[in-house]
């Protein structure tokens, strides 16, 4: 079970796609990491990417804020105590944590405090204060993601304009990410 936590914007959910990518690698290596050449990794990029789960049946995103329906997420743990296919890792990224309940929260506790095997348990919130103490220590790693600084998010800016050909100037590239608050997905769509 993991925490990330954080300004929105700052990339807790794709930090959990991209942790859920290292959990789902067929081909995983421990000093390089995920191999992004199984079929796997090729699905879980386009997911990385898009938010699309359509073609990963062990990747479940909820966005608490939107699906905290009782159904919707009796559903989702009763999916959790299904053991995977050829002991293969269920990944459930459980986005804007803080908007549930302490209803939900304690449903949540339960399941945390004897998690399945095979199953990892992400947590996004950008108000950990919101959650639950117990619920919180039963995260084995808690992370607090930050914004990048002005300086770094104009380094990526610069490189994914070099790496796609386009023309920049330094000018603009700062006034791209001051723009979007230091948000790098915004800075990437502008």
């Amino acid at each position: 079970v993991i925490m990330l936590w954080g300004d929105g914007g700052c990339g807790k959910t794709t930090l959990g796609r991209i942790l859920g990518k290292e959990y789902s690698c067929l081909n995983r290596n421990n000093e390089t990491g995920a191999c992004n050449t199984c079929e796997n990794c090729l699905a879980i990029n386009d997911y990385i990417k898009t938010g699309n789960t359509d073609n990963l049946i062990n990747i479940r995103e909820i966005n608490v804020a939107e699906d905290s329906g009782k159904n919707d997420l009796s559903d989702v743990f009763e999916e959790m105590l299904i053991p995977s296919l050829y002991n293969e890792w269920k990944i459930y990224i459980f986005d804007e944590v803080q908007k549930a309940s302490n209803g939900l929260q304690n449903r949540l506790l339960k399941i945390t405090e004897e998690t399945p095997e095979h199953v990892l348990i992400v947590f996004c919130t950008t108000e950990p204060d919101k959650i639950l103490p117990t619920l919180k220590t039963r995260c084995q790693l808690n992370l607090h993601i930050q914004k990048p600084k002005l300086k770094e998010l104009m380094q990526l800016l610069k490189y994914v304009c070099k790496s796609e050909g386009v023309e920049f100037d330094l000018r603009g590239l700062e006034y791209i990410a001051s723009n979007a608050d230091l948000v790098v997905r915004q800075s990437l769509l502008n």
